[in-house]
Order: structure tokens, then sequence, then C-alpha cells
């Protein structure tokens, strides 16, 4: 662990875990987060929801259903001229490459299929031999946080100590 034999402040907005110490009658859960959180030394200092800045992730979407007129919604007509200037812009730049930068200034539903339908679609791309090959992978589109997970788990790095494996855990929707 990167935090093992360091002093360091826990902020967070889980005001229970303030408590974790002080509860008289801990639950066996409680004693088993304890006795794991005993091989650190640290403060634990407690932030409010809306003062502690990684709260701000957790409210995205609340923010969007609050205000849903922040963006309009745009024309089958605008979404054709954007795929078709993107496409020119990049030199008939490849799907990725479109996606990329058409996403860093605009967003609709079907975006990503569109861009592969256009691609696919183009006489010029074609003729240059230029062919997209269709995997079952599809990009997986969410429209809020917690959604949906990908957890991968590797190991056994390592046949000493007892850090030996890596779980990377990554949410669709904030990655």
């Amino acid at each position: 662990h990167y935090l093992l034999g360091k002093e360091f402040t826990l902020k967070t907005d889980h005001k229970s875990l303030t408590y974790l110490w002080e509860t008289k009658n801990p639950t066996s859960r409680l004693l088993r987060w304890a006795m794991k959180l005993q091989e650190f030394k640290f403060k634990i200092e407690y932030i409010k929801g809306e003062d502690n800045a990684s709260d701000g992730f957790s409210r995205i979407s609340a923010i969007r259903r609050q205000n849903p007129c922040n963006r309009a919604e745009l024309t089958e007509e605008e979404t054709g001229n954007i795929l078709q200037e993107y496409h020119m812009k990049l030199g008939h730049g490849t799907p990725s490459n479109m996606k990329a930068a058409i996403s860093a200034r605009y967003r609709w539903k079907s975006m990503y299929t569109d861009i592969d339908k256009f691609y696919e679609d183009c006489l010029i791309c074609k003729k240059a031999g230029r062919q997209t090959i269709n995997t079952k992978n599809k990009v997986i589109e969410t429209s809020r946080a917690n959604e949906l997970w990908e957890i991968d788990l590797m190991g056994r790095l390592s046949d000493r100590g007892k850090n030996v494996f890596v779980v990377v855990c990554i949410d669709h929707f904030t990655k």
C-alpha cells in the first residue's frame, strides 16, 4: 500500500467514519473495518458533502435534472454538417479520430453510431481502401454515474508480501 507507514489525513463526507473509534458496541463489520484500518496512521477529518470537492461528481446528474436546457438538441441537418466538417477537417479521418474531435465540442444520443455510419458511407474512404473492422465490442454509453462499472483483477504479482493483487474499477460515466 502506498500509504503504509505514512501519516495522512483522510478527508471524508462519510460522517459515520468519524465515529468509528468512539463507538462502544461496534458491529462485527465495524470491528473488521477498524482492525483493517489500524494498519494505517491517519486522522479523519469530516467535510460536509457540499463543501467536499469530490462530492461534485455524485451531484452531476442532479444538476443536469435541475437544468435540463443547458444544451440545445441538434437537428439531423446540424449533426450531418458537423460530421461532414470534421471528417473533411481530419483529412477523411477514422471513426476514432472523429469521435475524439467531435466529442470535445458536441454530444447527441446516437453520436458514436452516426460517426461510424458516416465513415462507412464515405465514397472516398471506400475507394482509398480503408475499411472499418466491425468487432463485437461496441461503445458503451451511460447517462449517469454508477450506472455501469467495469472491474478487473490482476494478480498474483509477487510471491512475497501481502499486496500481490491489483484491482481496477472504472465507472463508465466518470472515466
